[in-house]
């Protein structure tokens, strides 16, 4: 007959198949997470910085945002016409870097906090309680909020490890905490203190083993934690570098926002404003909410694994990991207990300067990337010109490559009697394009005489603009006209 010890109940069978199920399901999501962020860019259709304005379909113009299952735009255009399929696969890995950095951070921080205020009595005990009880009773919402508009956000990652971390890492250190005081009331730790152990060979032997198991659990709910307050904060307009706005309209005030390089965050910020279109929105808080719940449900599984009772016969896969974790800490975690003090600080040191390089290189590698203005404005334009459209470049940003004078002073004059329509255009030699409301396009030198003068067929509109070969393209009430540089009509 069969050992009924050796049958596991019903109900702890149920348990362990929702908590494998659980695990599971978690784990194929964040899976498919990590994949997106190592290879998305390199199957995303477009470059997630490419604007097209209007596009053709079916005999009809489509203007921007595009929306939803436009042909070469699955999932439609951004406010700025960029592809946001293309901007999602993009957006994914520096925004889980973020979530990583912070979280790992928040993680050190409150196992710290937390040994130390479940260890020590007294005093210390009354204080360290008090720092948590403090963290906790503040939102991390607003202490990140108040953090990086304080520290500015230009700092990049740097400045949201500080916003995040200043009292994110307060729930850990609560569950640590508790977690140490249980340890430290039970009988083997009196008997290893009687025997003549240290605080810290007690530490590794005792308190390390029954916090060891939970490090999996927190750092799957930080992530989580981290993420909604991230997306948070790019809902409020704060993520990794900073607002960019430019001038839209020659009124003063009028002005839009531009956001560069694709991070979940500051695309969730710049698509709220599009609610007639909401698909953007929607698809990027999808994304979101599908990673927070890969984290929560990695998270619930692991804590349900922790309460419930081990197998009485374990898997072989259990069998294999216990061998390896015992013949582990056999063979390198009890032996350093035994040596001296300083063979300990010596292995803190080295693991406290191999965790402060791995920090500076994920620092380096966020903040290596230029803001995105700044580096498509010169190549942004053709043929090199000096200022080929009204506001510069297609990107609209008014940006020139040199410094106005403190003093400007008047060299020379031109006039027409109908005043002109736009702006001028002026070509990489130097000359100068003007078109009159009352139709004709100028050219002048740099020294203001007229080079040649071109009809229009009717009245000027707006600034003429520059192609890469020097071409002239004008705008009229009637349409659009093309001239060389020499004036003749194309």
């Amino acid at each position: 007959m069969r050992d009924p010890n050796h049958q596991m109940p019903s109900a702890v069978h149920r348990n362990l198949r929702r908590t494998n199920r659980s695990l599971q399901i978690g784990l194929v999501i964040i899976g498919l997470v990590v994949v997106l962020a190592l290879f998305g860019p390199s199957i995303a259709p477009h470059d997630p910085l490419e604007e097209t304005q209007i596009i053709k379909v079916d005999n009809e113009w489509v203007t921007i945002p595009f929306p939803a299952f436009t042909p070469g735009y699955p999932l439609g255009s951004d406010g700025h016409g960029r592809d946001l399929l293309s901007r999602l696969l993009w957006g994914v890995r520096p925004t889980l870097i973020l979530v990583v950095v912070v979280a790992g951070v928040r993680l050190v921080l409150g196992l710290a906090w937390g040994v130390t205020a479940g260890w020590t009595t007294g005093r210390a005990e009354r204080v360290l309680n008090g720092v948590i009880a403090a963290a906790l009773a503040v939102p991390v919402l607003m202490v990140a909020l108040a953090v990086i508009a304080m520290v500015g956000v230009d700092l990049g990652l740097l400045a949201f490890i500080l916003g995040l971390s200043i009292t994110g890492w307060a729930e850990a250190a609560q569950l640590v905490r508790d977690q140490t005081r249980i340890v430290r009331g039970e009988v083997y730790t009196e008997a290893a203190r009687a025997l003549g152990e240290t605080g810290l060979q007690i530490g590794i032997r005792h308190v390390r083993r029954q916090i060891t198991p939970m490090l999996w659990m927190l750092l799957a709910f930080e992530m989580s934690s981290t993420l909604v307050v991230t997306a948070s904060l790019g809902f409020l307009g704060y993520y990794i570098g900073g607002d960019v706005w430019i001038d839209i309209r020659e009124e003063a005030g009028a002005a839009a926002r531009v956001a560069g390089m694709p991070e979940l965050g500051q695309m969730l910020a710049a698509s709220w404003v599009l609610f007639q279109q909401p698909w953007a929105m929607f698809a990027i808080g999808s994304i979101i909410f599908v990673t927070i719940l890969g984290f929560n449900l990695i998270g619930a599984g692991m804590r349900l694994r922790l309460n419930q009772p081990p197998p009485t016969r374990p898997t072989p896969y259990a069998r294999t990991i216990g061998r390896l974790g015992q013949r582990i800490e056999e063979r390198a975690l009890l032996p350093v207990t035994a040596q001296d003090k300083r063979v300990t600080l010596r292995a803190a040191l080295i693991g406290g300067i191999v965790l402060v390089a791995a920090s500076g290189l994920l620092l380096r590698n966020a903040q290596a990337t230029p803001p995105p203005l700044a580096s498509v404005t010169e190549s942004a334009v053709p043929g090199g010109h000096l200022w080929p459209t009204e506001r510069h470049d297609s990107w609209g940003t008014l940006w020139a490559p040199v410094r106005g004078p403190s003093n400007p002073t008047v060299e020379w004059i031109f006039e027409d009697p109908a005043g002109f329509a736009g702006g001028p255009a002026v070509s990489v030699d130097g000359t100068l394009y003007l078109i009159s409301k009352a139709g004709p396009l100028y050219a002048l030198d740099p020294t203001g005489n007229k080079i040649w003068l071109a009809a229009l067929p009717a009245n000027g509109v707006g600034a003429p603009a520059l192609n890469a070969d020097g071409d002239i393209y004008a705008v009229d009430e009637k349409g659009l006209s093309a001239f060389t540089s020499k004036g003749d009509l194309l």
